[in-house]
């Protein structure tokens, strides 16, 4: 990062952007076209942390309908502001089934807020209640957490799959991307997509992931 971003307050001492305002960060769109190639989700596909949009136009890219809410309304055309997952579960899926014009939700397919992993951990709990198949983007470290062992790896869990990003994801505030205040550049970091329900373990499957324009 230049010395006019540190200036400007976007970015951290250690090169890393500035926590986001409810931690939306915006994943570049081919993780997900490289998700859904690898395990097809059950549509439509709905993204309750949609943020600008990023899942629900990557799936609709690959041919899948697909949806799009937000904790906040941002503006963005094709995502719904205003519908809280954790707070209201049940009518955060009746405001979803109804942009799918009357038809549940397949799939959840998100990059949740993270929140320490505890709020990504609520994310995906809560939609595991309301649809038979999850994808949630995470960081790496994610895999490895005592609090988060039973989620992931005890008997009950249904994580089917770990496909993981070959290539580190760009991650950039999304406020700050939209704004034009910044560029995605390369990512510093390590993630995954978790698939949960598309299969019973066990055994979980690791896949790579990979961009379309890859060596």
């Amino acid at each position: 990062m230049s010395g006019a971003l540190h200036h400007r307050g976007l970015c951290q001492p250690d090169g890393r952007y500035a926590p986001a305002a409810d931690e939306w960060y915006v994943e570049p769109a081919w993780v997900w076209r490289a998700a859904f190639r690898t395990i097809v989700p059950p549509a439509p596909v709905w993204d309750p942390c949609a943020g600008g949009g990023t899942v629900p136009d990557a799936a609709r890219a690959l041919g899948l309908p697909a949806v799009g809410t937000d904790l906040r309304d941002r503006g963005f055309p094709r995502v719904t502001g205003g519908v809280d997952l954790l707070a209201d579960p049940d009518a955060a899926f009746a405001t979803a089934r109804r942009l799918c014009g009357g038809t549940a939700p397949g799939a959840v397919a998100t990059n949740p807020p993270y929140g320490g992993g505890r709020q990504a951990a609520a994310v995906i709990a809560a939609a595991l209640d309301l649809v038979p198949v999850v994808y949630a983007l995470v960081p790496l470290p994610y895999l490895a957490s005592r609090g988060r062992a039973r989620l992931l790896w005890g008997p009950e869990s249904r994580l089917s799959h770990v496909l993981v990003c070959s290539a580190r994801p760009s991650m950039p505030p999304g406020e700050l991307l939209h704004e034009g205040r910044i560029e995605a550049r390369g990512g510093k970091e390590d993630f995954v997509v978790l698939v949960f329900g598309a299969r019973r373990p066990p055994p979980v499957t690791i896949t790579n992931l990979m961009p379309e324009d890859a060596g």
